[in-house]
């Protein structure tokens, strides 16, 4: 087996690591062999710098689910016409991070100095090898455990998987030493280190943790240790929010939704406030324009199309589903604008509503200080455009690629959401106080009737259905929609479905944009565009887990393969 002797080599940062941007430069300076490093805390402090590029940034945008589609290149993930892979990235990439961890983990025993001053990046360490795992559980199930800093690519490792739910007890277990190891509340993190690690991300990752898979168990008849798994994530939930450390941003009144995803340090937004007014984010992978960018703006347009899935899926402001028998606030969808009006302000926020002007789509940046400033107003959305986004949009005039917002691993709502669904999954209910320390605090934002037992009653809803739509809504782009539906066991009918967009047949929009008879675009019995129709999606069983990539189980004959790949 292959150690690993120059673990550090090309992750020296060449900033101060004291401050924010030490999270983003990571740039190398030289070689360091075991005989000149690992000697100072500081030392230390550089190799876990480097553990935050592990973090996942933005790029999916749920367009591996059923709420968006790939215009340009439609998504196998999402219709199940991937193959099994010679090599997988997220395979290599994660077991080569986690042998980085592993090492720093390995000096940290042998450390002679005082082991006090090191416990902090030793908590990281623990929470990024949870954070890594977490990934690999996702992707494939059951992986191998490697503590050690092996070289997973030598073919000296000749370990079987460990069953799924070693990995997650093994995952559990790092974020308890994470938590209890070293890692600073968040409110004692200095303001020159925020990004760093707090306690409460660990708390947060770990309710993540717990109830995902105790979903994926209790939907899959595997009940031995879902109760079990479900208390964690209601405690470890509760945790966060007892710390009274985290709130949802609504400084922005109506449009706060809209401009917490683009928070910047250079002015953003019209109130001026920047990222340190942003108590939302409980874990965030770190940008800072001129640094490390953040590149969304220019460029999602012409590739990100929602579905009538993602948009039907806002209620009423009544909170009622549009499709309700009862609902006299939804206007329909004859004429453009129409569906957007009444509906929770996070369809205004999130989708482009026709007749709203919008800003930088190429060089139109925002000028605050004149509301008739150059923008596009969306008239009429066109077939080939149907919904379209701005979430996660800058205003300003970032050139493409310049923007500095930070990217969200876990925000509040998220751990408010995990915390409403494990207790009515452990339960079979939920109280209306629990409802209105969770879930109603986010439908608040969007300006929506507060959800209850009698409200779900005296409109004859379901409280699984309900929670689950206000967990989409709320994660819209933030790529967690795949993992809910394969967690819920629901994958198989969700994504079989046709992906489709706006309603066409008898609105406006086929008034103003005729269907040209010598290449007409396909529509559904009821009228709406067909982006890919049911008969060319095909996720199934085998889908829900990644197959081994072939070139490891060459190297590793006893990774046995997923179900449905061989």
């Amino acid at each position: 087996m292959k150690k690993i002797i120059s673990i550090v080599c090309a992750f020296i940062a060449t900033a101060c690591m004291m401050s924010c941007d030490s999270l983003l430069d990571v740039n190398p300076q030289d070689k360091i062999t075991d005989l000149s490093y690992w000697k100072k805390p500081d030392e230390f402090q550089l190799v876990a710098n480097r553990f935050y590029t592990y973090l996942l940034g933005g790029g999916l945008y749920d367009r591996n689910s059923d709420l968006a589609y790939n215009s340009r290149d439609r998504d196998s993930e999402s219709n199940g016409t991937y193959v099994a892979p010679e090599s997988d990235g997220e395979w290599n990439n994660n077991y080569t991070n986690l042998r980085t961890v592993n090492y720093l983990l390995m000096q940290a025993e042998n450390y002679s100095g005082n082991k006090d001053a090191i416990k902090q990046y030793v908590a990281e360490a623990y929470f990024f090898r949870a954070y890594i795992y977490h990934n690999l559980l996702y992707r494939f199930g059951g992986v191998p455990i490697v503590t050690i800093p092996l070289d997973i690519n030598s073919g000296d490792l000749q370990a079987p998987r460990d069953s799924r739910e070693k990995v997650v007890e093994f995952i559990l277990q790092d974020l308890d030493l994470a938590i209890s190891g070293g890692l600073p509340l968040e409110n004692d993190i200095p303001s020159t280190e925020k990004g760093r690690i707090s306690r409460q991300a660990a708390q947060a990752l770990k309710a993540r943790v717990a109830l995902y898979e105790a979903t994926w168990e209790k939907f899959r008849e595997n009940a031995s240790n879902v109760n079990n798994l479900l208390d964690i994530a209601i405690a470890e939930s509760e945790n966060v929010i007892n710390s009274n450390t985290y709130t949802l941003f609504t400084l922005l009144a109506d449009s706060s939704y809209k401009y917490l995803f683009i928070l910047e340090n250079q002015k953003s937004n019209p109130g001026n406030f920047t990222k340190k007014d942003n108590k939302e984010f409980v874990l965030c992978r770190k940008y800072e324009s001129g640094i490390a960018s953040f590149s969304v703006a220019h460029n999602l347009l012409q590739q990100y199309t929602p579905t009538r899935t993602m948009a039907d899926m806002y209620v009423t402001q009544n909170g009622l589903p549009i499709d309700h028998p009862g609902n006299t606030q939804f206007l329909g969808k004859q004429h453009p604008r129409d569906e957007y009006m009444n509906r929770d302000l996070r369809m205004w926020n999130t989708l482009r509503v026709p007749g709203i002007k919008y800003y930088c789509y190429g060089t139109m940046a925002r000028d605050y200080n004149d509301p008739d400033a150059v923008g596009i107003g969306i008239q009429v959305a066109t077939p080939g455009e149907g919904y379209a986004c701005h979430k996660l949009m800058t205003e300003r005039d970032s050139q493409g690629g310049g923007e500095g917002q930070d990217w969200p691993i876990i925000r509040y709502p998220e751990v408010l959401l995990t915390y409403a669904e494990a207790l009515f999954e452990r339960n079979g209910n939920i109280s209306n106080a629990d409802l209105n320390r969770s879930v109603n605090i986010i439908r608040a934002r969007g300006k929506i009737t507060p959800l209850s037992n009698e409200f779900i009653a005296a409109n004859g809803l379901d409280m699984r259905t309900e929670l689950r739509r206000e967990r989409t809504v709320e994660l819209f782009m933030e790529n967690r929609r795949l993992d809910d539906l394969k967690r819920w066991h629901t994958a198989v009918e969700d994504l079989r479905k046709p992906m489709l967009g706006i309603l066409y047949t008898g609105t406006e929009t086929e008034q103003s944009f005729p269907n040209d008879p010598s290449n007409p675009f396909a529509l559904d019995a009821e009228g709406y565009i067909v982006y890919e129709p049911a008969s060319s999606r095909y996720f199934s069983e085998k889908n829900y887990l990644h197959p081994i990539p072939l070139a490891q189980r060459f190297l590793n004959p006893n990774l046995e393969q997923n179900p449905g790949w061989e």
